[in-house]
């Protein structure tokens, strides 16, 4: 799921390709330019729409606020949609605050129907506790995307 950006050696997270890391090594030629900037494989599923009208959805995962933000992509122009975050309510036992979590997220995805979806990577540094709490709701996040069809593509916090 990884493109080369040409002159960063940064990977692009647009489509399936056989020349990602994990993909099998075949060399994929370059077939456009993508949205974000990034040279376009044949494979990619922006390129294969033509850039236009993609609609992205953004998750900073969390387990007490989960941030998120659609934005449209057409014309070489991106336009935000909507953005905003969903909560969920301390003291709250965790169980059912993935289950809020879970919800939530399906009912983002049924009520923008996005073709691409970004997700950040977890970053922790002191708080081991918290740090699994967040891979838990991350977890569920995943889950919600994997179920809905969707192919979610990781970023890490220096990325976005």
């Amino acid at each position: 799921m990884e493109w080369r950006r040409e002159r960063q050696g940064e990977f692009c997270p647009a489509g399936t390709h056989w020349d990602s890391p994990g993909g099998g090594g075949a060399k994929t030629e370059v077939t456009g330019l993508h949205p974000s900037g990034f040279l376009c494989y044949n494979g990619c599923r922006m390129q294969q729409r033509g850039g236009k009208n993609v609609r992205i959805l953004g998750i900073d995962p969390g387990y007490g606020t989960i941030g998120y933000g659609v934005v449209r992509f057409d014309n070489m122009k991106f336009t935000p949609v909507q953005y905003g975050a969903a909560k969920t309510a301390p003291g709250t036992p965790m169980h059912l605050r993935l289950c809020e979590i879970y919800d939530d997220i399906c009912t983002l995805v049924d009520t923008f129907h996005p073709d691409e979806v970004a997700i950040e990577e977890l970053f922790f540094s002191k708080n081991v506790t918290t740090g699994i709490q967040v891979a838990q709701a991350r977890g569920v996040i995943l889950l919600a995307l994997a179920q809905k069809g969707l192919h979610p593509v990781s970023y890490t916090p220096n990325q976005v």
